[in-house]
């Protein structure tokens, strides 16, 4: 092989390992609640503080209901924190804030303001 087939070769292999990469990461985005909803569902953890036994509970389980109460109470309180893990733009394309709120940054670039 020659030196630019080397390249070629490197450069195809480094792309296809680029692809794989944002496939996996789509892949393993699902939301934190569902996540963790279904861990204690496949660990039985909720049954195992729940009824204990004669034994006391085992610490990851316990954490681990910790954990889910503490997301389910989240989202009561703030619906909006599970639309999207993206950060601030999940905030701005929820419903609970009024439209012209939502439409000042995108338009304030482009000379145009809702209220004017």
């Amino acid at each position: 092989m020659n030196r630019e087939q080397t390249l070629r070769r490197r450069i195809h292999v480094l792309t296809w390992i680029f692809i794989l990469g944002l496939f996996f990461s789509g892949i393993t985005a699902i939301p934190l609640r569902s996540e963790v909803d279904c861990l204690v569902r496949i660990t039985g953890a909720q049954e195992l503080v729940q009824n204990p036994g004669s034994t006391s509970p085992p610490d990851w389980a316990v954490w681990l209901i910790k954990v889910q109460t503490a997301l389910h109470e989240l989202e009561l309180k703030n619906g909006f924190s599970f639309t999207a893990q993206t950060g601030w733009p999940s905030a701005i394309s929820s419903s609970r804030w009024p439209l012209s709120e939502r439409c000042v940054i995108p338009f304030a670039t482009r000379g145009y303001s809702p209220s004017a």
